[in-house]
């Protein structure tokens, strides 16, 4: 994280220190701690402190102080905040869970997940899908410990519902 110099309040004066910090590799944003955060007409309160080589950990615990935002890190440890989704989008993510949910039910051949859960992917991008399954057998691989963060395991089977402005190359990408 780099501090641009020299330090200097916002234009409300509450924050001393401006930092430029890289959320993608298009763009730049300026990040305080405790601040709001615009990106492309999206708001989202922000708290903690971001920056470019965060570990697991520090990762996160940035996520779990956002716990109302859906954040993912790619494997180049971009960080991405997504926007809530629109009505149409968000009407029709319960009806697939619910299927999803119905038949494993039926099966017992696994468990399912929904969008607020985060899997640490091999590459090392941690990805949270619209719905996700995965396996009895592979349930069983993450220990206790792995399973109360994001646990290495990538889903057997997800589903990514795609929005009127969802990117499909983007996507196709993250899946």
């Amino acid at each position: 994280m780099t501090q641009l110099w020299p330090p200097r309040p916002t234009l409300n004066g509450q924050f001393e220190k401006l930092y430029l910090v890289r959320i993608s590799a298009s763009n730049l944003f300026f990040l305080y701690l405790d601040m709001k955060l615009h990106i492309e007409n999206f708001i989202a309160d922000v708290k903690g402190v971001l920056h470019d080589d965060m570990s697991d950990e520090e990762f996160f615990n940035f996520c779990q102080q956002n716990r109302d935002l859906r954040i993912e890190r790619d494997s180049n440890n971009q960080i991405f905040i997504m926007a809530p989704t629109g009505l149409y989008t968000g009407s029709n993510n319960p009806g697939i869970n619910s299927e999803l949910y119905v038949w494993n039910k039926k099966s017992k051949a696994g468990q399912v997940f929904d969008s607020s859960t985060g899997f640490t992917l091999p590459d090392g991008a941690i990805f949270s899908p619209d719905d996700s399954w995965i396996s009895n057998e592979r349930i069983k691989e993450p220990t206790d410990e792995e399973k109360k963060k994001f646990a290495p395991l990538c889903p057997d089977f997800i589903i990514e519902l795609k929005s009127p402005s969802d990117n499909l190359k983007q996507l196709k990408i993250r899946c």
